[in-house]
């Protein structure tokens, strides 16, 4: 049976402290996939299919397909969020290579005669 745990720790992976897990085993499937649907539009911007009810009473072939969608957006959010930490990081290092190639002047720079 699906209970939405497995997704919960995947956007805990990719998101962080966003993602809490301290009510997790408490609480119900239902209650576990709504979680996942909403961070998952929220921070993601992966629409939702479905209501968590509806993906409970869902056929099995149903629910397969709802958690492939899901799991290849999230596999396209972490993608992409990869590139952007790479391209802020490259950015960042640029940065530090300028700075350190820039001379700092103690005192008045002397001026040409």
């Amino acid at each position: 049976m699906l209970d939405g745990k497995i997704m919960l720790c995947i956007l805990r992976k990719l998101l962080g402290s966003k993602v809490s897990f301290t009510k997790m085993t408490i609480r119900s499937d239902a209650d576990n996939f709504a979680t996942v649907f909403a961070i998952a539009e929220k921070e993601l911007g992966i629409a939702k299919l479905c209501q968590p009810d509806e993906l409970r009473s869902a056929d099995t072939t149903t629910q397969e397909r709802v958690i492939l969608f899901y799991l290849a957006q999230l596999r396209s959010a972490i993608f992409i969020k990869e590139q952007e930490r790479a391209k802020l990081k490259k950015q960042a290092d640029r940065a530090a290579s300028l700075q350190a190639d820039t001379p700092t002047f103690i005192g008045r720079p002397s001026m040409p005669s």
